[in-house]
């Protein structure tokens, strides 16, 4: 398990980018009932729109899922971080639980926003199915990294003159998994990489929920923590010359050094898999996936 310590800030309002959609929904073909998608949730701090993208149905279905991990385990650090919110954070907690103990003795304490250690946990997925033949179903967990932002947790415990804390954790692993394919998807279409008039990725069906195969798709990188200051989060496309994959690579807040996700998205004889576009130098990339969590 790793720690970072970052100042609690508030993100700053990113400029809002709208790009034309193909013209039917990316999820399920249908022509009729549009709606714009948010490549990355609007919650989350997400200003790209795919214009004309998603019919109703489908966009109920991915905003459900994007809820759940909103208003679920990435509700804490979307508020402290003041990152955007149709509701404007209504009903939201102005105060977190926290768990201490005092020479043994365990109590419960509550504490604002602003004095309160949060801590963010990422997931650290196995390698896709995809790339590994003793996969079954559903979605493989190797450990996870954590991110404290605000307060250093040291001192959160000598104010309160405890020794140990313990805060409470919402996990909702598969949701997750499946917001972060629907990003790097949304992302290869609005670049061009994916053609859906010439075909259906399959990892579509996991993202709408209809399969349970999103581990087949999505890992965890192995690659060194990259900081992107001035960045909320990174969603690019590339191609893997030397595998023959084209994946997504997603990193939330990716101004903090957070491990990256892999998504992979077609191989180079699927048919929506644009051959112009695996040809560019620009896109060439390596995907190598991670086997464990890592420390580091």
């Amino acid at each position: 398990m790793a720690e970072r310590v970052l100042p609690a800030v508030a993100i700053p309002q990113l400029p809002q980018v709208r790009t034309q959609g193909p013209g039917v929904c990316i999820y399920c073909g249908s022509s009729k009932e549009f709606t714009s998608e948010h490549i990355v949730a609007f919650g989350f701090g997400g200003r790209h729109e795919l214009l004309e993208s998603s019919c109703r149905d489908c966009a109920r279905i991915t905003s459900k899922c994007e809820l759940r991990v909103l208003r679920g385990p990435f509700r804490p650090i979307r508020v402290a971080l003041g990152i955007q919110s149709r509701s404007k954070h209504r009903g939201a907690p102005t105060q977190l639980p926290l768990w201490v103990s005092r020479e043994g003795a365990w109590s419960s304490v509550s504490l604002p926003h602003s004095e309160y250690p949060l801590l963010f946990e990422l997931l650290v997925y196995s390698p896709p199915g995809f790339v590994d033949a003793t996969y079954v179903s559903g979605l493989r967990i190797r450990g996870h990294q954590v991110f404290s932002f605000g307060p250093r947790p040291v001192e959160v415990l000598r104010r309160l003159g405890a020794q140990q804390m313990s805060a409470p954790r919402q996990y909702d692993p598969v949701s997750q998994a499946r917001v972060t394919a629907k990003i790097a998807f949304a992302a290869a279409v609005a670049v061009g990489a994916i053609n859906i008039a010439a075909g259906r990725p399959p990892v579509v069906d996991s993202i709408l929920g209809k399969v349970d195969k999103i581990g087949h798709w999505v890992g965890t990188l192995a690659e060194p923590r990259t900081h992107l200051p001035d960045a909320l989060h990174a969603a690019t496309v590339h191609y893997d010359p030397v595998a023959k994959l084209l994946f997504g690579r997603i990193q939330y807040l990716a101004d903090s050094g957070t491990p990256a996700y892999g998504v992979i998205l077609g191989a180079a004889e699927d048919p929506w898999v644009v051959t112009s576009f695996a040809a560019q130098p620009a896109a060439h990339r390596a995907c190598t996936w991670a086997d464990t969590a890592s420390p580091g």
